[in-house]
């Protein structure tokens, strides 16, 4: 089994228009994507033709450029199925932009173009559960913010109320006792032994992990997680082993407008499922140009 991991696909605003005309946002990087079984990413705002905005992110906040509220086409799906992305991770907030409406719509096109995703779902039990791989490896997706004013805004799930995986993350001790629980009941009963769980955390532009993504990591780890996968910073973050397990903070942005800078730099990570159960890893330089992302350079062992 040989996964490719890439960061946020922001298929939105100005990308819409393009992905419309005919543009594939992932042509120069189609020949790499499809050396692996299947990619992931991390898919900021539904993509969907019902028009429901949010009212939990406020209009002055909106109007200041606090908060964002995204939303992109149809047929940018059928672009991530064409490139070989068949598994999202929709545990983020973004994914709830156009409410339960617009995320149901896009779960609906995902059915049919047989994408897989976790991390939301009608109520909070059914966002907590993996999407397998080819019956082999499961993986996770939780938003994982501090600040409970912006997790409200972002649609989390409950009981009754359908939205994302929110997983508080932190209590004044330390790694939040219900993170914990969640953690371990959730890579247990995930269906297969190899379980990957993607957090989206952190702080934006921050080029290095907040201690407590470190925490939370190597707590997932600690459950039996086979690998961590982070976004959400739009930058790329370090990655590093703990107990042979690969940790990657953040992926940065993978497709995306206006990335001048750090904000263009990106990888895809390639991980390796070995038959004597050690993962080998390959960070994969990519640059992303007029949207678009570029391999950049030859494969590195991590």
């Amino acid at each position: 089994m040989r996964l490719g991991f890439v960061g946020d696909l922001m298929l939105v605003g100005s990308l819409s228009r393009r992905l419309a005309k005919g543009w594939d946002p992932f042509e120069k990087c189609a020949k790499l994507l499809k050396t692996f079984d299947s990619a992931i990413g991390n898919l900021e705002g539904p993509l969907t033709s019902a028009h429901s905005p949010t009212k939990l992110k406020s209009a002055e906040d909106v109007k200041a450029k606090k908060q964002y509220i995204l939303r992109g086409p149809p047929i940018g799906l059928r672009r991530l199925a064409e490139a070989n992305i068949y598994t999202l991770t929709l545990g983020n907030n973004h994914s709830m932009d156009h409410g339960w409406e617009g995320l149901n719509d896009s779960l609906a096109t995902m059915q049919r173009l047989n994408l897989r995703w976790s991390g939301a779902g009608q109520t909070i039990s059914k966002a907590r559960q993996g999407t397998v791989i080819d019956g082999e490896v499961a993986i996770l997706s939780y938003l994982a913010y501090r600040s409970w004013p912006a997790i409200q805004a972002c649609g989390p799930a409950s009981d009754s109320k359908p939205g994302i995986a929110y997983m508080p993350p932190l209590t004044p001790k330390g790694v939040n006792p219900k993170a914990l629980q969640w953690l371990k009941e959730d890579i247990e009963s995930a269906g297969t032994e190899r379980v990957i769980v993607a957090f989206h955390w952190g702080d934006e532009g921050a080029t290095k992990p907040h201690p407590y993504q470190t925490q939370l990591a190597k707590a997932a780890i600690d459950r039996g997680a086979a690998a961590v996968i982070g976004h959400h910073p739009h930058v790329l973050q370090p990655t590093e082993r703990y107990k042979g397990r690969p940790i990657a903070y953040s992926l940065g942005n993978f497709v995306a407008a206006r990335c001048q800078g750090a904000l263009g730099d990106t990888a895809i990570l390639a991980l390796e499922f070995q038959d004597n159960g050690a993962i080998r890893a390959l960070w994969h330089p990519v640059r992303i140009v007029a949207g678009m992302p570029e391999p950049r350079g030859k494969a590195v062992v991590i």
